[in-house]
């Protein structure tokens, strides 16, 4: 047993800043702080799973889990564009599909594409002023 009054008061420094932190997380995110994303996204697998609809449903359920943390943060825009361009990937194959495009090269260079315009994004400062 620890007797030493330093060692005590260190602890109890310990589990204060413990509890100031979880409590910063819980205003910030909500109650508990923790992610929605990742149960939207294993309930997703699961239903997955039941269908045997990997790809693309694989797709539906990032978009879902993405625009659930999003909307759970309070920026609804954002969450249905996210879900939006998610979901617009299965649609656009069952499209394909129907019209008879062969999804090897069309599908391929639609991926290539979404790529570089998200590398475009991050690479691209936003809003810098023309001169």
């Amino acid at each position: 047993m620890n007797t030493n009054p330093n060692e005590t008061t260190r602890l109890d420094d310990r589990a204060e800043r413990r509890s100031q932190r979880q409590a910063r997380r819980a205003a910030r995110y909500g109650v508990g702080g923790g992610s929605i994303a990742g149960g939207v996204f294993l309930v997703g697998l699961g239903m997955l799973a039941l269908t045997g609809w990997w790809w693309p449903g694989i797709m539906l359920v990032i978009g879902a889990a993405s625009a659930a943390e999003l909307a759970r943060r309070g920026q609804v825009a954002a969450a249905a564009a996210t879900f939006v361009g998610f979901a617009a990937i299965p649609v656009g194959i069952a499209l394909f599909a129907a019209i008879n495009v062969p999804w090897l090269p069309v599908g391929a260079f639609v991926l290539i594409a979404l790529g570089l315009i998200s590398l475009a994004r991050t690479v691209a400062p936003a809003g810098e002023p023309q001169e």
